[in-house]
């Protein structure tokens, strides 16, 4: 059996979709918490602050675009033939999520914070970049490409109910202007991201090699030029920017765009709006937040309609 034809169970499902705890819980953590810590224990100001995560944010959009075409091309670097083109950056990166700890430490100036921040950042986007592709290299089924993306999807809406109770639990029991609270936040989710990423690491697996992988990996055993290399990198944002001309991938670029920068503003603003306009306590605005808990069952359930929907719109529908 190919690696390719391997069935794709429940629990291989959940074991990919756990990565996802991470790329939902960190950023909500992130973003409903992480600016009231700067501002409030810390010492920064609001604009030192809010200017660490605008920051991050265009480092991220560099790093990512790059980072696609690299793990792409992983399979030529020794270390991408033995640990996979993918998967060797989910290997790597487990360890690392222990970084996120540093975010919530006390008594560092504004560069200490940018630099931990940036780290993260660029640690995370390495690990979810080839990870989003792996459901491809998995398999070739539609039916089984539903599964891991509904269980991912579970994952993710429990990583951000989780993102916002435990910070809320633990600020009640330590109190509101105990700053434990939020550093021992960041050792239980840094090490419950470091599980779930090696788990998911563990249980997936990468199809084989293409012929045409295989022929330009002969190709490119020759050295190439440096002009060579200028003209790959302008054929690199070449290839982005053409994606642009698909209508189908600029309506769903724009429901990205716009549903998770109203989910990030929401988060961020709303712990500052229930504690200086409401007078209400951060653990309340805690719990508030985690009402997200109702996207469990709403993610169980909209996976299976969406999934015979979109196979009944590929049957009928001509591809443009």
């Amino acid at each position: 059996m190919s690696r390719t034809n391997r069935k794709i169970t429940i629990p291989v499902s959940i074991g990919y979709g756990l990565t996802d705890i991470m790329g939902g819980g960190a950023f909500t953590v992130i973003g409903a918490w992480l600016l009231f810590f700067y501002t409030t224990f810390v010492g920064l100001s609001p604009v030192e602050a809010a200017s660490i995560v605008a920051i991050a944010r265009i480092v991220d959009a560099v790093v990512s675009l790059f980072m696609g075409s690299f793990t792409d091309h992983f399979y030529k670097n020794p270390l991408g033939k033995r640990f996979g083109r993918r998967r060797f950056f989910l290997l790597v990166g487990a360890p690392l999520m222990l970084v996120y700890i540093l975010l919530w430490v006390t008594g560092m100036n504004f560069w200490f914070y940018l630099a931990v921040y940036l780290a993260f950042e660029i640690i995370a986007a390495v690990v979810l970049i080839p990870w989003e592709t792996l459901p491809s290299e998995m398999t070739k089924d539609f039916n089984s490409r539903t599964k891991l993306s509904t269980c991912r999807m579970f994952l993710s809406a429990s990583g951000t109910f989780l993102a916002t109770f435990i910070p809320g639990l633990l600020i009640s029991y330590f109190g509101e202007h105990d700053p434990h609270a939020y550093f021992i936040n960041g050792v239980v989710f840094a090490v419950l991201f470091m599980v779930c990423v090696f788990i998911s690491w563990k249980v997936t697996w990468e199809r084989e090699l293409t012929p045409e992988m295989l022929a330009e990996l002969e190709r490119d055993r020759r050295p190439r030029s440096f002009a060579e290399k200028i003209s790959a990198v302008g054929g690199l944002f070449k290839e982005y920017f053409s994606t642009l001309k698909v209508r189908a991938f600029r309506k769903h670029l724009a429901i990205y765009l716009f549903s998770f920068t109203a989910k990030d503003v929401y988060n961020t603003v709303f712990v500052f709006f229930c504690v200086y306009c409401l007078n209400v306590s951060p653990s309340l605005s805690g719990t508030l937040l985690s009402m997200s808990i109702v996207g469990l069952p709403v993610t169980l359930l909209a996976g299976w309609p969406s999934s015979s929907l979109a196979h009944l719109v590929c049957t009928f529908s001509p591809i443009r």
